[in-house]
């Protein structure tokens, strides 16, 4: 038994997301999630992909712009239960005087991809009565994100998503959390 599954008895139902949190287990008292390790690893790699994207961006976890802040990291644990999902969403305020992410991530810390509920990029271009033009990329009306146990997903925190209804009676667990833009001193 690892140590998410020993921590199960710590877990708070989220309504809006359908899907459970851990809390105390990956956070401390004012929220901030503990785990150095997963967020050292999407770090690395969400600053690896901007390098070879030829980006000049230096990204944190941390929406509030205090300069090596880790109090108020944008990242958190969903826990997805049989008949748990999430409907589709983007990452993004309604409050046009906070600060927006830019990207995004998924790490699927247990996850089967022939059993758990599938990670969905949806398109939001309306649907066509012209089935021809779904034989063409841009006009899929959906498309899974192919990954496995372990995967690290970042992508535009503007792409619609969503995860398919957990049909399993096990449990799929994922690391989510959003990069800001790390204004300069």
């Amino acid at each position: 038994m690892d140590a998410v599954d020993s921590n199960m008895n710590k877990i708070n139902n989220v309504s809006i997301w359908d899907s459970e949190c851990l809390t105390t287990s990956t956070t401390d008292s004012q929220g901030a999630f503990k785990s150095t390790d997963v967020k050292n690893e999407v770090t690395r790699c969400v600053h690896e992909m901007i390098k070879e994207l030829g980006l000049d961006l230096k990204l944190s976890l941390c929406g509030c712009n205090t300069h090596n802040c880790t109090n108020c990291d944008d990242i958190w644990m969903n826990v997805y239960n049989k008949g748990h999902s999430q409907e589709t969403h983007v990452h993004y305020s309604e409050n046009p005087n906070q600060k927006q992410p830019l990207f995004s991530f998924s790490y699927f810390a247990k996850y089967n991809p022939e059993k758990d509920a599938k990670f969905i990029f949806v398109n939001p271009s309306p649907p066509t009565t012209c089935k021809e033009l779904y034989k063409l990329p841009s006009y899929i009306p959906e498309v899974c994100a192919d990954v496995t146990e372990g995967d690290i997903l970042i992508f535009p925190s503007f792409l619609l998503h969503r995860v398919e209804e957990q049909l399993e009676d096990r449990q799929r667990i994922t690391i989510s959390g959003n990069f800001y833009e790390q204004l300069k001193e």
